[in-house]
Order: structure tokens, then sequence, then C-alpha cells
């Protein structure tokens, strides 16, 4: 395939149509020997969209070489992130539809580069809420967390300048075993968690109203950092749910 076109998605539509190597202009004479290789990993991101069914995780995609089945699943030690912004309902009251979208929209680009740049991924967009998993070090997820409350600070002077009134959130974090698996049927197949682990990162968020907190994480989080004192962060108190206890910490 000769093309001008260097585009993963170019590329792939090559692929479709039956190539299995190509040439970008102008043309060298070592061009066949170096495109190769890129080719060859152009295929393989191709072959790897192709084979995940969209809404599957990376992590189980990754476990299962993208040969995803439906009841398949794995256990893992991962954080839990839980976000939201405060009094939504209301909010969301002063706008059309189209700017209600426009709004969540808006926020959620600049919060999910933060998430992926700590090695994460978004495991549920829950309206204007968000659930994300990290499988590293739990302080993959504290240092998400932290900088996702630097971005909502930079977007509340954006709409400070632009005369709207600022986005208050919340965030939870907490860390444990958890089961990630595929459920639904043989039309729609999606990932999900199933794990106290992650009831205890979504009532910690709702928390953050109780104590009138922007980031709580749990006793099980603060123990799983490689080093708590690079953080700034206080001891709020001991909460008991549901037969359980855990130790939140504001940063």
């Amino acid at each position: 395939m000769l093309t001008a076109k260097n585009q993963v998605n170019n590329l792939v539509e090559g692929f479709n149509a039956g190539a299995n190597d190509y040439l970008t202009k102008p043309i060298s004479k070592n061009a066949p020997s170096q495109n190769k290789n890129s080719s060859a990993h152009i295929y393989s991101q191709y072959r790897l969209q192709s084979l995940c069914p969209p809404g599957i995780s990376p992590v189980f995609a990754q476990r299962k070489h993208c040969r995803v089945q439906l009841g398949d699943q794995v256990q893992q030690e991962m954080s839990i992130l839980f976000y939201d912004i405060r009094d939504f309902t209301t909010l969301s009251e002063t706008m059309t539809p189209e700017q209600n979208f426009k709004f969540i929209n808006s926020y959620l680009s600049r919060l999910e580069p933060v998430i992926l740049e700590n090695h994460g991924f978004i495991d549920k967009y829950i309206g204007d809420a968000i659930m994300a998993l990290f499988s590293g070090n739990a302080d993959d997820a504290v240092n998400a967390g932290v900088g996702m409350l630097q971005s909502i600070v930079k977007y509340n002077q954006h709409r400070a300048n632009s005369g709207y009134p600022p986005v208050k959130i919340g965030i939870g974090i907490n860390t444990g075993s958890l089961m990630l698996g595929t459920i639904g049927g043989h039309s729609r197949m999606d990932s999900t968690v199933i794990s106290d682990a992650v009831n205890l990162a979504s009532r910690l968020e709702n928390l953050t109203k109780t104590y009138g907190v922007s980031l709580l994480i749990s006793y099980y989080t603060f123990a799983s950092l490689s080093d708590p004192m690079q953080y700034k962060m206080r001891l709020i108190g001991r909460v008991k749910v549901k037969g359980k206890s855990f130790i939140g910490g504001r940063l």
C-alpha cells in the first residue's frame, strides 16, 4: 500500500482492504525495512481493537489477551477511586439538556488525562460521576485524586472568568482485593468489579459531604502508600460502616 497518510486509523483502513504492509511518500530506498516493524505494530493494534469488546477494562483484557468471554473473571488487589460533583442536580436544573452535556464533557475531558497519567483507567462514567481503578500501587490513586483537585481549581478559574459559579467535588479512595469480570448478554457485554472494597470507596466519597472535605482515603489505602509522609494529610476519624471499620484521611 502506497499512501501519504500515516495515521493509525488510515493505515488500519488499508489493512482492512487487504494490504499487509505500507510505504509512505516520499519513498526512501530503506522504506520497506523501516516500515516492517511499525506496520506489524499497527496491525497488532488493529487486531487488539477488533478482539476487545468496548467497555472491557484494559487490565482484564490484557490478562485474557482480549479474547474475553461472558463470565470471565480475575481477582486482583487494586485501588478504587470515586469522584462526584456536589449538588449537581441543583446545578443541572439551571441548564438546558444541551448545556448539561457540554458541561459534563467539559470537566470530564480535563479529569480523564489525570487518571491515565497516573496509570489508572476509568471503569465507569456514572452520570456526572467517575469510577476509576488503579492496578499499581496506592500512590497512583492518591496522586490522581490530588491531580483531579488541582484540575478542578483551574477549571473553576475558567468558569469564574466566564461568569459561572465554581464546581465543588468529592473524591473517595480505597484499596483492597476485588473481583473483575464480565457481565451482560450476547449482544452487550461489559466489565464490572464486585467487592466490598468498591463499596467502601463509594461510601468514602459520600462521607466527604459529612466532613466537609474534598478527598478522603481509607486506612487500607494509607497503609499501602510507599511513603505516607510525602503527603499532607490528617486523621479525620474512625467510622464503622456495615460491620467494617476504617480510618479516613484528608489530603
